[in-house]
């Protein structure tokens, strides 16, 4: 794991820059393209190079109410969005992924894979792991990034001690095993960069996360 943490100030300047770049109040698309930018800069001979960056994004689907309902078993909840290779400006490319994102949501695609993948919440994930690699060849994405602003644990205390910071740690399970988590807690942001060991070197996973915060804050 990598990591870094923003202010509350830098945090608050995040969500006014959102507003100004896609009109709509949502980090989705703008903190996505930083992460892009982020890997791409760092990473700028990727050994399978292609003329765009995939990325698996978690996106819940549970209906308010239903988190406690629906806990068990595995969700396969994510939304696949895809930017250019090529560098682009932050502001052009979180345009181009808000309306990917809001074409996905309009023809209901994230319900749809939700639906086609509902028997995978009982296989076992070895059966799954063969499924996944027949079909993509070890090459599901470029990388898997995550945007919570919201936690299951939402407390001041836990066991009589107060809570400090919280951090998502997720296992990098999606192939090529790079996570990129941007996460919430007490009005800040944190970020986490899960990573399989040989997927990439120390210095290179440190790089992204100084640069993904470096274009959150800037």
């Amino acid at each position: 794991f990598a990591h870094d943490r923003l202010t509350a100030e830098e945090s608050a300047r995040v969500g006014a820059k959102v507003f100004e770049e896609i009109s709509v109040p949502i980090l989705l698309p703008s903190a996505a393209a930083r992460a892009v930018s982020a890997v791409r800069e760092a990473v700028p001979d990727p050994p399978l190079a292609g003329s765009q960056y995939l990325l698996f994004t978690s996106a819940n689907m549970r209906l308010p109410g239903q988190e406690w309902e629906l806990m068990l078993f595995n969700r396969f909840s994510f939304l696949v969005l895809s930017a250019p290779a090529k560098r682009t400006a932050a502001a052009e490319l979180a345009a181009g992924l808000r309306d990917q994102l809001f074409s996905h949501m309009k023809d209901r695609i994230p319900f749809a894979m939700e639906d086609a993948a509902a028997l995978g919440r009982i296989f076992p994930r070895t059966l799954v792991a063969r499924v996944i690699n027949s079909m993509f060849n070890g090459r599901m994405c470029s990388f898997y990034f995550a945007c919570l602003k919201e936690s299951g644990f939402s407390g001041t205390r836990f066991m009589d001690l107060a809570v400090k910071d919280l951090f998502h740690t997720p296992l990098a399970f999606v192939p090529p095993g790079v996570n990129l988590c941007l996460t919430a807690f007490a009005n800040r942001f944190n970020i986490v960069l899960s990573y399989l060991q040989g997927a990439l070197s120390d210095d290179v996973a440190r790089e992204i996360v100084r640069r993904f915060k470096a274009s959150l804050v800037d």
